[in-house]
């Protein structure tokens, strides 16, 4: 019997828990920030991690704390599983394009951030592939997103820009922290506190 694949939070249900903890980011921002330490190889404690997101109140936000920690682990095991179903936190296909692609734009931010929380430089890239894969990312959070207009062209190129990016999150995650896996990959052994 095959098990079904872990999924994340609805983005709504993450936006609410977040503005109700006072969050000092978005959601796309802070799930790319988790996803950047994951990608990172990061052992960085809850607290710690959490204050950049949820500011020096980070105890005190429950809610969010949860909702943070929920996505941390899931994007951790989406990785660490490598088949191919890690998601990016980003609003309903049905959201207005400028959403999702300001969402984009934020998550991809929030990705470069957390590799730098982290303490991953993009000098440490062995991967050619590996480090287009960063600067292209970092190209899309500099993107412009107002010129976007709503029409299927661009709806078709926002996709293949959300896939690439989840496809390049994986490159870059087998290629700093696969040889960290073995020490701490697996989210059910208690690697954030």
């Amino acid at each position: 019997m095959q098990q079904e694949a872990i999924r994340l939070p609805e983005f709504g249900e993450v936006a609410l828990q977040l503005q109700e903890a006072e969050a000092l980011i978005s959601p796309a921002e802070a799930h790319g920030l988790l996803s950047g330490c994951v990608c990172a190889g990061s052992r960085i404690s809850g607290k710690s991690l959490l204050e950049p997101i949820l500011g020096h109140g980070a105890i005190q936000a429950a809610s969010g704390r949860e909702i943070l920690m929920a996505l941390y682990h899931i994007s951790s095991q989406q990785l660490y599983e490598a088949d191919f179903t890690f998601q990016l936190l980003l609003p309903i296909d049905e959201a207005p394009l400028l959403d999702r692609a300001k969402a984009l734009k934020e998550w991809c931010q929030g990705f470069i951030s957390g590799l730098g929380w982290a303490g991953v430089d993009s000098e440490q890239c062995q991967s050619e592939d590996v480090q287009n894969a960063l600067h292209h990312i970092y190209e899309i959070a500099k993107l412009d997103v107002q010129s976007l207009i709503a029409n299927d062209e661009d709806e078709k190129a926002f996709l293949e820009v959300c896939e690439y990016v989840r496809l390049a999150v994986m490159s870059i995650y087998m290629e700093f922290a696969s040889t960290q896996d073995s020490q701490w990959g697996s989210t059910e052994r208690g690697y954030l506190h």
